[in-house]
């Protein structure tokens, strides 16, 4: 999943959770992340899963710096620092979920305690 966190303007320290693409970022109402700053266009910028990596695009006309550098189309990296009118964002990788493994970690202490069992009943059955 990608995260994306607003650095500046009135929403800045707003965390995005983004764990379907393509997803839209802009000024628009059925942008997947609503932002309001000067310099924002309505579908601003895009970003999907393609090839293996996470891309986005800007929308024609509209300028996206990444790190600083302006690029119409790009690929994400964990850390990148995006700039769309005058709004920061930084991009990152969402920690996975962990899985519960109760059952699992109950069944092994089992087994562990079994077989320990065994064992003490084998050497009190054999030294008699």
């Amino acid at each position: 999943m990608l995260q994306l966190k607003i650095l500046s303007g009135k929403r800045a320290g707003e965390i995005h959770t983004f764990s379907i693409l393509p997803a839209f970022v802009g000024r628009s109402s059925s942008s997947t992340l609503r932002i309001e700053e000067p310099g924002v266009w309505d579908q601003h910028l895009q970003i999907c899963f393609s090839n293996e990596k996470i891309q986005f695009a800007t929308q024609e006309g509209a300028t996206t710096l990444q790190n600083g550098n302006p690029v119409p189309v790009g690929t994400l990296r964990n850390g990148d620092l995006l700039e769309i009118g005058s709004c920061k964002l930084s991009i990152w990788l969402s920690p996975p979920p962990q899985k519960k493994l109760l059952l699992r970690e109950l069944a092994t202490w089992g087994v562990v305690f079994g077989v320990t069992a065994l064992e003490i009943f084998l050497i009190l059955a054999l030294s008699r």
